[in-house]
């Protein structure tokens, strides 16, 4: 009778049904860090007593942020994302065998940008940069494709620049290396300005 059944159904059925249990089966399970069989164990997350696979799930209430990261055999592999109230996206970050890998960037939760880095295998690559909240710069490094910095800038929240170097191939760096920072001088006009 089972047979009779099946037989019935026409192709395009069968054809939405076969994906039906493809896509239920090869969804991703999302775990809670909560979880008490969860644990670390030389620098990896076990579940259960095993090298964990999958995605993990972890809340911060004070910060009201969530976090997600994806593993593979107990170490980071794959997407890391952190999103604060109301869903937005606040840090995107990816990992290769638990090493920092690709274009990492996050921003301030008034949509400003933060930090942008690229990795390689754990290295910082190309270019870094620094962020205020008010979206002047703060840092920005260059560094090769083997991971060693070949230029450092620093601004004030104000745009002065405070730091401006360049790394030789020895590692001796060039340059401004910083210093204190003064305000600039007011006229009596605009200390005037200011009191009223």
């Amino acid at each position: 009778m089972e047979t009779k059944v099946l037989s019935a159904i026409n192709p395009v059925q069968k054809l939405l049904l076969l994906t039906a249990l493809i896509f239920l089966g090869c969804r991703e399970t999302i775990m809670e860090y909560s979880d008490p069989l969860f644990a670390i164990q030389d620098g990896k997350l076990f579940y259960n007593g095993k090298a964990f696979t999958g995605k993990m799930h972890s809340a911060n209430p004070v910060l009201g942020e969530e976090y997600t990261a994806s593993y593979k055999d107990g170490v980071e592999d794959g997407e890391y994302t952190a999103k604060g109230k109301n869903g937005q996206l606040l840090e995107q970050r990816y990992f290769v065998q638990g090493e920092k890998h690709g274009v990492h960037i996050s921003w301030f939760p008034n949509g400003q940008p933060r930090l942008y880095s690229e990795f390689d295998k754990g290295k910082y690559v190309n270019d870094r940069w620094a962020w205020y909240d008010n979206g002047q710069p703060y840092t920005y490094e260059k560094y090769d494709s083997t991971g060693k910095i070949l230029a450092s800038k620093v601004w004030s929240k104000t745009g002065q620049i405070y730091m401006n170097l360049a790394f030789s191939k020895t590692g001796a760096s060039l340059g401004m290396p910083g210093g204190k920072l003064c305000e600039p001088i007011r006229t009596p006009e605009q200390n005037t300005s200011n009191t009223k």
